[in-house]
């Protein structure tokens, strides 16, 4: 057994300004490279459409959401907080489900500050994507003083380019910076405290706060929150044991535990608050509150299509291949149209792009995920008859979490996927994109070292 060696009690002055002064650069490189190439970011290729327009775009402009998206038009914005405002008519009932904590906190600005609402909108955009730019800046100077310099410097650099980040960096409605907050602090925390009692009872203190504030947003991407600490439990506890795995795992499962219940009991805390809240002004009783969310979370994570793409998603599975296969092995109807919306959902995003450099450069997803799967292949088969620094083991594990992590919600809300395509390209910037690019730079760092070295 061993401390983990890059410890930051064991750290000199110099080294913890090094990781300031790097957080801060980054921060602002983040903010300048987004606003640049901001115009540049499509997510998808243009010739992936739902319905005629582009996958999410709908979504940003749909009044039912503007109350919550910073980048929707400003007409009807203050009709759709339902939380103080009970003006909706009551073909919105569905939507009272959505916590809307960022509309509250926008009508509250306005109101104080007697801003105009276009200039709101402005601040509140620059102000969300300078937070985003933080977060992810402090995860940056981790990765360079924990890591590598050169892990750090690629790891910046894939955030500047990154589409599902730049496409909802200022978006109130995922609050992206409240989001990648619970999956970069485990990180910095365990790294700061150590893999102690210590650290692990910071860390679910925090994952409990963290999770409590993200849920009063809304329940998107649950699973993904819950799962975030996990990665970074195991990466420690393999550190901590020395790369041995089957210890690490058995010390980690408590904690693991514990960290997933503190999620649990942090969202539900935000649904009580949002039951107590949610009705105020209107006849709805916390019984029928519960009975909207219940209903509407159903019909987002289920796997069967619903709602008014019931015939759309209907039509199309009929006409696949996929549909047509399960029906002749007797597995048609509800079956087929369920494997068919997973199948769709995934033709769509393994085209998605990963990162966009000028308008015409764009690396999709599935290229990412042959990168991973090589090196990770690269890694097993080396392993036999090569030793490998325990950071390197300790990233391995922490990449196969990251994938339940980030797909997680991915195979649990199909429907949701769908419904919000290029908004869920998200998901994969929760936990697996990010240790999977610090895995494959310092596998391959390492290897060009050694060779070197030879």
């Amino acid at each position: 057994m061993k401390q983990f060696p890059e410890s930051v009690r064991s750290r000199s002055t110099p080294k913890l300004i090094e990781g300031c002064l790097t957080w801060l650069v980054t921060t602002v490189i983040l903010i300048t490279v987004w606003q640049i190439n901001g115009s540049n970011v499509k997510g998808f290729p243009p010739t992936i459409a739902f319905n005629g327009t582009g996958p999410g775009e709908s979504d940003l402009s749909s009044l039912r959401l503007v109350h919550v998206s910073v980048d929707s038009a400003a007409s009807g914005w203050r009709k759709t907080s339902f939380m103080l405002s009970p003006e909706v008519d009551g073909s919105y009932r569905p939507y009272y489900s959505q916590f809307g904590l960022a509309a509250d906190v926008l009508l509250l600005v306005k109101n104080f500050t007697k801003c105009d609402t276009d200039k709101l909108f402005k601040h509140a955009k620059t102000t969300l994507r300078a937070l985003t730019a933080t977060v992810l800046g402090l995860f940056v100077a981790w990765a360079f003083i924990a890591l590598s310099k050169l892990s750090g410097c690629i790891l910046g650099i894939f955030f500047c380019l990154a589409d599902g980040i730049i496409l909802n960096a200022n978006n109130a409605y995922w609050v992206l910076p409240l989001s990648m907050t619970i999956f970069v602090m485990p990180w910095v925390t365990l790294y700061i405290a150590g893999f102690n009692r210590r650290g692990i009872t910071y860390l679910i203190m925090q994952q409990f706060i963290f999770v409590f504030l993200r849920g009063l947003f809304g329940y998107e991407y649950l699973s993904c929150f819950v799962l975030a600490p996990l990665p970074a439990l195991f990466y420690y506890a393999v550190i901590y044991f020395d790369g041995d795995w089957r210890i690490a795992f058995k010390k980690m499962v408590i904690p693991a535990i514990a960290l997933v219940a503190g999620g649990v009991l942090g969202f539900s805390f935000a649904v009580g608050a949002h039951l107590a809240k949610g009705y105020h002004g209107d006849k709805i009783t916390p019984i029928e509150m519960m009975g909207i969310i219940k209903e509407r979370a159903v019909a987002r994570v289920g796997s069967s299509p619903d709602g008014a793409s019931q015939q759309m998603f209907k039509d199309m599975s009929q006409q696949s291949a996929v549909y047509g296969f399960l029906d002749r092995i007797g597995m048609g109807g509800k079956h087929a149209a369920g494997a068919f919306l997973y199948a769709r959902a995934w033709y769509f995003y393994l085209q998605a792009y990963t990162i966009s450099i000028g308008e015409r450069l764009h690396i999709p997803f599935a290229a990412f995920l042959i990168a991973t799967l090589s090196s990770g292949l690269y890694f097993f088969l080396t392993s036999f008859h090569r030793k490998w620094p325990v950071e390197i083991y300790a990233l391995f594990a922490a990449v196969l979490l990251a994938v339940v992590v980030s797909f997680s919600w991915a195979v649990a809300a199909p429907n949701h996927m769908m419904h919000h395509a290029k908004l869920n390209l998200i998901i994969f910037h929760f936990s697996f994109m990010p240790i999977a690019l610090l895995f494959m730079v310092e596998t391959l760092r390492i290897s060009v070292k050694r060779t070197v070295d030879l």
